[in-house]
Protein backbone atom coordinates (compact mmCIF):
# COMPACT_ATOMS: atom_id res chain seq x y z
CA UNK A 1 0.00 0.00 0.00
CA UNK A 2 2.88 2.26 0.69
CA UNK A 3 4.07 1.76 -3.27
CA UNK A 4 1.23 2.65 -4.48
CA UNK A 5 0.37 5.68 -2.50
CA UNK A 6 3.75 6.96 -3.50
CA UNK A 7 2.82 6.83 -7.09
CA UNK A 8 1.77 10.14 -8.68
CA UNK A 9 -0.98 8.28 -10.63
CA UNK A 10 -2.23 7.00 -7.46
CA UNK A 11 -4.67 9.84 -5.65
CA UNK A 12 -3.90 9.62 -1.81
CA UNK A 13 -6.96 8.35 0.80
CA UNK A 14 -7.90 4.81 2.02
CA UNK A 15 -6.62 1.91 -0.21
CA UNK A 16 -9.10 -1.26 -1.44
CA UNK A 17 -8.59 -4.34 -2.48
CA UNK A 18 -10.21 -7.50 -4.33
CA UNK A 19 -9.45 -10.97 -4.66
CA UNK A 20 -10.73 -13.89 -6.55
CA UNK A 21 -10.69 -17.57 -5.17
CA UNK A 22 -7.35 -17.87 -2.98
CA UNK A 23 -6.91 -14.72 -3.87
CA UNK A 24 -9.99 -13.70 -2.10
CA UNK A 25 -9.22 -16.03 0.71
CA UNK A 26 -5.44 -13.77 1.06
CA UNK A 27 -7.74 -10.46 0.45
CA UNK A 28 -9.51 -11.25 3.84
CA UNK A 29 -6.30 -12.26 5.53
CA UNK A 30 -5.31 -9.10 4.74
CA UNK A 31 -7.67 -7.47 6.35
CA UNK A 32 -6.63 -9.33 9.77
CA UNK A 33 -3.28 -8.27 9.58
CA UNK A 34 -3.22 -4.55 7.61
CA UNK A 35 -5.54 -2.03 9.89
CA UNK A 36 -4.35 0.20 6.80
CA UNK A 37 -6.19 -1.20 4.35
CA UNK A 38 -10.40 0.36 4.23
CA UNK A 39 -11.98 -2.06 2.21
CA UNK A 40 -12.12 -5.59 0.53
CA UNK A 41 -13.87 -7.44 -1.97
CA UNK A 42 -13.65 -10.88 -1.55
CA UNK A 43 -14.69 -13.19 -4.81
CA UNK A 44 -15.52 -16.55 -3.16
CA UNK A 45 -12.79 -16.65 -0.81
CA UNK A 46 -13.20 -20.69 0.74
CA UNK A 47 -11.68 -22.41 3.90
CA UNK A 48 -12.99 -21.83 7.05
CA UNK A 49 -13.96 -18.58 9.09
CA UNK A 50 -10.59 -17.31 9.46
CA UNK A 51 -9.39 -16.37 13.10
CA UNK A 52 -8.99 -12.79 13.75
CA UNK A 53 -11.82 -11.20 12.98
CA UNK A 54 -12.20 -9.14 15.67
CA UNK A 55 -9.08 -7.50 14.59
CA UNK A 56 -10.83 -6.20 11.03
CA UNK A 57 -11.55 -2.43 10.86
CA UNK A 58 -12.11 -3.01 6.97
CA UNK A 59 -15.34 -2.96 5.26
CA UNK A 60 -15.27 -6.32 3.53
CA UNK A 61 -17.83 -7.28 0.36
CA UNK A 62 -17.90 -10.86 -0.37
CA UNK A 63 -19.35 -12.21 -3.52
CA UNK A 64 -20.19 -16.31 -3.61
CA UNK A 65 -22.37 -18.61 -5.98
CA UNK A 66 -24.81 -20.67 -4.58
CA UNK A 67 -23.73 -23.61 -6.72
CA UNK A 68 -20.12 -23.48 -5.77
CA UNK A 69 -18.93 -27.12 -5.39
CA UNK A 70 -16.42 -26.20 -2.64
CA UNK A 71 -17.78 -23.24 -0.64
CA UNK A 72 -21.42 -24.35 0.55
CA UNK A 73 -23.75 -21.79 1.78
CA UNK A 74 -23.43 -23.09 5.69
CA UNK A 75 -20.12 -21.87 5.55
CA UNK A 76 -21.17 -18.44 3.46
CA UNK A 77 -23.57 -17.82 6.22
CA UNK A 78 -20.77 -18.74 9.06
CA UNK A 79 -18.66 -16.28 7.70
CA UNK A 80 -21.32 -13.60 7.37
CA UNK A 81 -22.55 -14.36 10.96
CA UNK A 82 -19.16 -14.18 12.50
CA UNK A 83 -18.25 -10.90 10.67
CA UNK A 84 -21.91 -9.87 12.18
CA UNK A 85 -20.85 -11.07 15.74
CA UNK A 86 -17.90 -9.00 15.28
CA UNK A 87 -19.04 -5.83 14.25
CA UNK A 88 -17.69 -5.45 11.09
CA UNK A 89 -19.39 -3.68 8.39
CA UNK A 90 -20.00 -5.96 5.74
CA UNK A 91 -22.33 -6.84 2.61
CA UNK A 92 -22.31 -10.72 1.31
CA UNK A 93 -24.08 -11.48 -1.59
CA UNK A 94 -24.63 -14.81 -3.06
CA UNK A 95 -25.71 -15.39 -6.44
CA UNK A 96 -28.35 -17.83 -7.35
CA UNK A 97 -27.58 -20.38 -9.77
CA UNK A 98 -24.49 -19.78 -9.98
CA UNK A 99 -20.61 -21.61 -9.02
CA UNK A 100 -17.54 -21.15 -7.85
CA UNK A 101 -15.46 -18.94 -11.08
CA UNK A 102 -18.63 -17.30 -12.09
CA UNK A 103 -16.38 -13.97 -12.48
CA UNK A 104 -13.48 -15.50 -14.70
CA UNK A 105 -14.14 -15.37 -18.30
CA UNK A 106 -11.05 -17.29 -19.53
CA UNK A 107 -12.59 -20.46 -17.85
CA UNK A 108 -15.25 -22.49 -20.31
CA UNK A 109 -18.41 -23.34 -18.68
CA UNK A 110 -17.67 -21.25 -15.41
CA UNK A 111 -18.26 -17.49 -16.35
CA UNK A 112 -21.82 -16.26 -16.03
CA UNK A 113 -21.94 -13.26 -17.66
CA UNK A 114 -25.68 -11.78 -15.80
CA UNK A 115 -23.60 -12.67 -12.04
CA UNK A 116 -20.78 -10.92 -13.61
CA UNK A 117 -22.08 -7.75 -14.29
CA UNK A 118 -24.78 -7.24 -11.54
CA UNK A 119 -21.53 -8.31 -8.95
CA UNK A 120 -19.50 -6.06 -10.81
CA UNK A 121 -22.24 -3.24 -10.06
CA UNK A 122 -22.18 -4.31 -6.14
CA UNK A 123 -18.49 -3.76 -5.91
CA UNK A 124 -18.36 -0.60 -7.62
CA UNK A 125 -21.25 0.96 -5.70
CA UNK A 126 -19.56 -1.20 -2.43
CA UNK A 127 -16.25 0.68 -3.26
CA UNK A 128 -17.89 4.13 -3.76
CA UNK A 129 -19.56 3.70 -0.57
CA UNK A 130 -16.17 2.48 1.85
CA UNK A 131 -13.32 4.08 -0.28
CA UNK A 132 -15.61 7.65 -0.54
CA UNK A 133 -13.87 10.53 -2.21
CA UNK A 134 -10.92 8.93 -3.22
CA UNK A 135 -12.36 8.30 -6.92
CA UNK A 136 -13.10 11.49 -7.33
CA UNK A 137 -10.05 12.54 -6.28
CA UNK A 138 -7.96 10.14 -8.82
CA UNK A 139 -10.01 11.76 -11.70
CA UNK A 140 -9.09 15.21 -10.37
CA UNK A 141 -5.34 14.44 -10.67
CA UNK A 142 -5.27 12.37 -13.90
CA UNK A 143 -7.36 15.75 -15.40
CA UNK A 144 -4.90 18.32 -14.03
CA UNK A 145 -1.96 15.93 -15.46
Amino acid sequence: MRYLKSLGTVAGGPVGAIGFCMGGSLCLQTTIRNPNLAAAAVFYGGGPVPEGLPRIRSSIFGAYGIEDQGIPLERIQELEHSLQDHGVDHEIRVYEGDGHSFFNQVLPGYYREAAAREAWGHVLAFFARTLAGSRSRAVERQQEG
